[in-house]
């Protein structure tokens, strides 16, 4: 339900969390494509007006599978097959292959054996939804004081014994994803937040530069309920 507010119309608060959960945008991206939406500019879309709103932000994802078809291609033919999109879930969540398999057929619109860009997007968007669900489901896991809130604090002393990761890199993490300022993370802000991690201490161990410009999206098994399983997944 994009309208909670039952308005008729959909407002950028709405937009913007919609938007996130499905693709990782916030609003920095989201809010030019909502004002060249926003055709009569009163600050909310008509069902007309958000229509083109999911067109550009559509066009947006695709965009961005494009570029991270070209890190995950690892056979160079243009397409990514269900081990390429098993690899880079796993990686990127410690996704479950058979999940991963069944997201990927069901992204697979033309049951090629393969995705397009368009068929990525929509692959990407399955697998952030489902990392989403799981955090939602382990929330608790990480609330250890159990005010229905994730904060830093609650955070630092996992990372760092788990991962042997500087308090001060965490608090960077944490504030690169919590898009809205608001001090806690939300299920979707964890997600993210465990992609920097994880994508952090790979090239760290690898003895690769670390490069906190790249997208979110570019790192996603559902299962375990310790904090460490549930930030390894």
């Amino acid at each position: 339900v994009v309208d909670r507010d039952g308005s008729g119309t959909v407002t950028m608060d709405e937009a913007k969390r919609i938007a996130f959960d499905h693709y990782g945008f916030d609003e920095k991206i989201l809010a030019p494509f909502f004002a060249q939406a926003d055709e009569n500019e009163d600050g909310q879309l008509d069902p007309i007006e958000f229509a083109g709103f999911r067109t550009l932000i559509r066009s947006k994802a695709v965009k961005n599978a494009l570029d991270i078809m070209q890190e995950i291609d690892s056979d160079g033919d243009g397409y990514i097959n269900n081990s390429e999109a098993v690899a880079m879930a796993r990686r990127q969540d410690d996704m479950d292959p058979k999940e991963t398999f069944n997201l990927f057929a069901i992204a697979d619109q033309d049951k090629s054996g393969k995705l397009d860009k368009v068929e990525l997007a929509d692959f990407l968007r399955l697998v952030r939804l489902s990392a989403i669900k799981f955090a939602t489901d382990h929330f608790k896991e990480f609330d250890m004081n159990k005010d229905k809130t994730i904060t830093i604090d609650e955070l630092e002393e996992l990372i760092e014994l788990k991962y042997k990761v500087e308090r001060s890199m965490t608090r960077q993490f944490f504030k690169k994803v919590d898009v809205d300022n608001s001090g806690d993370l939300a299920p979707g802000e964890l997600v993210d937040f465990r992609h920097e991690i994880r994508r952090f201490v790979t090239e760290r161990n690898s003895h690769r530069p670390y490069d906190s410009n790249k997208s979110n999206d570019q790192d996603k098994t559902h299962g375990g309920s310790t904090e460490e399983e549930v930030i390894e997944r």
